[in-house]
């Protein structure tokens, strides 16, 4: 049984309708490999975009990380150097102060993490 419902818009064509559908009927247009060698480098491209900031990231990570221990080993030094009563009002233990670097360290890597997701998130 074959429903006998006409839509409106399928009864009553123009002839800018008729043009479209035969148009839209043909076959591609050859173009001698062009598209496929724009598609080809576009894709490269993205794929460029997408590397580049995470591998930036982590290069600067390696190349950050010596100074980085150096600057939580000064600024223990100077906390140690602090007078006392400076100290007091800071008011960390001691062992606080030395697991402090491993804090930081463990701040930067999750602050790291939380940036790498959001790229990934990106793409």
């Amino acid at each position: 049984m074959t429903s006998k419902i006409i839509s409106m818009g399928e009864w009553q064509k123009d002839s800018d309708d008729l043009k479209l559908e035969a148009l839209f009927r043909s076959g591609p247009i050859e173009d001698g490999g062009f598209s496929a060698g724009v598609v080809k480098r576009v894709r490269r491209r993205m794929w460029a975009r997408r590397l580049t900031l995470p591998v930036a990231i982590g290069l600067g990570a390696i190349l950050s990380a010596k100074p980085f221990v150096q600057l939580m080993g000064l600024s223990l030094e100077l906390l140690a150097r602090a007078p006392q009563k400076l100290s007091g009002v800071i008011a960390m233990p001691e062992t606080g102060i030395a697991g402090l670097p491993a804090m930081l360290a463990g701040a930067a890597l999750f602050a790291t993490v939380l940036v790498l997701l959001r790229i990934a998130e990106d793409y």
